[in-house]
């Protein structure tokens, strides 16, 4: 065989793998998602057959595929953080609800985040409401994160840069100037 076929054949699989990888992915978690809310019986093998590929289509044309991979441990490292940030929040603002005079002095602060806008930045907003006392209420022209904490004095951003890492890391994903 050629060279030049070759190296016309290995462009090609770089070209279309990204493609087949994140449709298969995307179709797995469409199957998986019709059967938790739909079951897998026999009979409705072709209409799932048709909005998994329906649903694929879409995803693939809505969020093209991302020259960035996944860690999977790092994401599992995120998604453990996130479960237990969310536990602690719910705990926080029960204990807000049921103590009246648990000091709360909420304000909105701005937050600039090292992360480039994208998936990474949206997951980060997502993230944020998670922590315990702060929620994620908007973003600024100059793309700064708006957070409403209900305790202004406590608003940790040690905690948050660590998240921000986290997340980085796990999406492989750099930061937009290089400080995360």
């Amino acid at each position: 065989m050629p060279v030049s076929t070759r190296v016309g054949a290995s462009a090609l699989r770089r070209a279309v793998w990204p493609w087949l990888s994140a449709a298969a992915f995307r179709a797995l978690l469409a199957v998986g998602l019709w059967g938790v809310v739909a079951g897998l019986r026999i009979e409705d093998w072709p209409g799932a057959a048709v909005g998994v590929i329906g649903a694929t289509l879409v995803s693939l044309a809505l969020t093209p595929p991302s020259p960035r991979r996944l860690r999977p441990v790092a994401a599992l490292r995120v998604a453990a953080r996130f479960l237990r940030l969310s536990v602690i929040g719910g705990l926080d603002v029960g204990w807000r609800a049921l103590h009246p005079r648990m000091p709360m002095r909420p304000r909105l602060s701005a937050r600039r985040s090292a992360l480039a806008p994208g998936p990474a930045r949206d997951l980060m907003r997502a993230f944020t409401s998670a922590v315990p006392g702060v929620l994620a209420c908007g973003v600024r022209d100059d793309g700064a994160l708006i957070l409403h904490c209900l305790d202004g004095e406590a608003e940790d951003d040690a905690a948050l840069d660590v998240d921000e890492r986290l997340i980085a890391c796990a999406l492989g994903s750099g930061p937009r100037d290089g400080g995360v």
